[in-house]
């Protein structure tokens, strides 16, 4: 019986181990994005995100702003800004871990939808935003740094997929929601709150 247990037991072990060799996937890899929070899906070339600050250019520039809108938060995975105007530009800044080898690093933001519904990522179609840059970045190990705009007559006010890609792989997501131009400035932290919960 002992024999029998201890050899159950390595089978366990083994088992586990197998599984969590890769390491490319979390094991409670989410469903959906997730509001304001970046979940690192995979590491791919060894392209990993350790804090990301977005900041908009309508709302959120006075010091005293509410948290939720404010801008020139610390880097972060689990509280950065995530609510904006449509035809705000958004200033993104990413802090990440990257190896040597080259690759395609994208940008994408997509109108909310189950992750189980993208796959690769090789074509413009159905895309909101999109931009692409050489990896190694020519300012690693610093920041990348850019900023995009969501246009109000290309896009309703929403839940948006900010996603991060490597090669068209999806490596990483955190959820957007772009509210009509000027709904969100003078606005107090309690009636914010009260914005997402009728979102």
């Amino acid at each position: 019986m002992k024999k029998l247990f201890a050899l159950l037991l390595a089978l366990c072990l083994l088992a586990s181990f197998g599984c969590s060799k890769g390491g490319d996937v979390p094991a409670a890899a989410p469903s959906e994005a997730r509001f304001g929070a970046i979940d690192v899906l995979r590491v791919s070339g060894g392209f990993k995100p350790t804090g990301l600050r977005l900041n908009g250019s309508s709302v959120g520039t006075a010091g005293d702003d509410p948290e939720l809108i404010r801008n020139d938060k610390p880097y972060s995975l689990e509280n950065v800004r995530a609510m904006f105007e449509l035809n705000e530009w958004i200033e993104f800044s990413l802090q990440y871990e990257y190896g040597d080898e080259p690759a395609r690093f994208g940008v994408w933001v997509f109108p909310h939808k189950p992750l189980s519904q993208y796959g690769v990522l090789d074509t413009m179609v159905g895309t909101t935003y999109f931009a692409e840059y050489e990896l190694p970045y020519e300012t690693y190990p610093e920041p990348l740094m850019d900023e995009f705009c969501i246009a109000s007559e290309d896009a309703e006010a929403g839940d948006y997929d900010l996603l991060f890609t490597i090669n068209g792989e999806i490596v990483a997501c955190m959820e957007l929601k772009l509210f009509p131009e000027g709904a969100l400035a003078g606005k107090t932290a309690e009636e914010l709150q009260s914005l997402l919960a009728e979102d």
